[in-house]
Parts: structure tokens; sequence; C-alpha cells
């Protein structure tokens, strides 16, 4: 704190008074009664620093306050968001077990459908063999038939290329199989 003491005329006195703030402030005192008009200056400094002080701690408790505060509310959202990434990493590694899961089924599936490609390839494979098989011996029924009833029966040429109903009721048989 500075205090400046400045004569305007020979009775009047300036009491300058300058804080640390850089805040001023200027008593005017009557220079005849140098003491009284101290004291009283005195006293109205007092009461005006005493005004600038009980502003200075409001505004320091109002700042505390606000920081309590703010700092209330980052410790609530620090705690709020690792309950969050605690969720979200459950949630993830759910995720991933499912499609972990997925992939295995998936796996799976396609085994058994290369399998049961495999059978159905073999039992085509069966089912052609089976089919020239009931050929060949379609055949071979039909040519002893034919050459069974050719000799004795009196089957003439244009019969014998047609085949027996017999044949044809047991071929029909056959195929429908």
């Amino acid at each position: 704190m500075v205090i400046n003491m400045v004569t305007w005329q020979e009775n009047v006195g300036l009491l300058k008074i300058r804080n640390r703030g850089g805040d001023s402030n200027i008593i005017t005192m009557n220079m005849e009664t140098p003491t009284e008009n101290a004291l009283d200056a005195l006293d109205e400094l007092e009461g005006r620093l005493e005004q600038q002080l009980r502003k200075s701690i409001l505004k320091t408790c109002i700042d505390a306050i606000h920081l309590r505060n703010s700092s209330e509310i980052r410790e609530a959202r620090l705690a709020h968001y690792k309950k969050n990434e605690v969720v979200f990493e459950e949630s993830i590694n759910v995720l991933k077990l499912e499609v972990k899961l997925r992939d295995t089924a998936l796996v799976e599936n396609k085994k058994k459908l290369e399998k049961a490609e495999k059978e159905r390839d073999e039992l085509k494979l069966t089912l052609e063999k089976f089919q020239n098989s009931s050929k060949s011996l379609n055949n071979l029924l039909e040519s002893q038939v034919i050459d069974k009833f050719k000799t004795g029966l009196g089957y003439n040429a244009a019969s014998s290329t047609a085949a027996s109903p017999a044949v044809e009721s047991f071929m029909n048989s056959f195929e429908n199989v």
C-alpha cells in the first residue's frame, strides 16, 4: 500500500492511497486539524478496506465453491465414464464371444455341407451304376426272352424287335424305382 499526501491549498490536503491491486482511494481532509482528519481518514480508509476485503473474501469463497462444484462434477463424470467403460467392455466381450460362436457354427455347417455334398455325389454315382446295371440286365433279359420266343413259338421277324408285354411291365416297374 502506498500513501501519498498532496496539498492543494493551504488548509485542504489530498490523501491518495493505492493498494496492491492498483485501486486508488482519495480522501480529502482539512489541514487545520490534521490529527482529527487523520483519524477520520483512517476510519474511512479502514471501512473501505474492510468493504474491499469482504468483497475479495466473498469472491474467493464463490470461486472456491465453483471450483469444488466443478471438481465434484468432474469426479461424478469420471465415475460415470468408468462405469460406462466397464459396461462397454462387457458388451464388447459378449459380442466377441457371439462372433466366435457364429464362426464356429459356420465352420461346422460348412463341414456338414461338404459332407452332404460328398454323400450326394456318392449316391449319384451309385444310382448311375444301378441304372447302368439295370439297363444291362434289361437288355440281357430282353435278349433272352426274345431268343426264347424265337425258338419254337413261331415269332416272326417283325415281332422279334418288339418287347413282350411282360418285359415292358418289368422295365416300367424298374424305371419307376
